[in-house]
């Protein structure tokens, strides 16, 4: 009765470790991908920003070449609407390149453990 006893309290101890484990590779790459999300939206913030300055400078120096801020804006508004449909065109291939960044965020640590342990085949060598 003893042996079952101690049986049971070593899987116990091993379930828990096991759970904790997991429970902070979660938080890990929770925690990983959260910033890189956190990350990509400062970049983009900045970068609207630095898109609005170009435009309204783009818009005053083709103002200024064209003799009217009129046409210096609805050129600048097609170039940028031109841009926007090359973005639209190449949204497969940016939205594939972007979930292959977040499935690597998320698998990189999978990576390491079994560069660690050898390949997981299920097979004895």
């Amino acid at each position: 009765m003893n042996l079952f006893a101690n049986w049971k309290e070593k899987a116990s101890n091993f379930i828990d470790v096991r759970l904790g484990l997991f429970k902070l590779s979660l938080i890990e790459r929770t925690s990983k991908v959260f910033g890189q999300l956190v990350l990509t939206f400062i970049y983009a913030f900045m970068g609207l920003i630095v898109l609005a300055f170009i435009g309204i400078g783009l818009m005053e120096l083709l103002g200024s070449l064209l003799q009217s801020r009129m046409l210096g804006a609805f050129l600048t508004a097609a170039i940028f609407l031109v841009l926007l449909l090359l973005l639209l065109a190449m949204r497969k291939s940016i939205h594939r390149s972007l979930a292959d960044m977040f499935v690597r965020l998320l698998t990189e640590d999978d990576e390491d453990d079994e560069a660690a342990t050898g390949p997981a085949t299920g097979q004895e060598h």
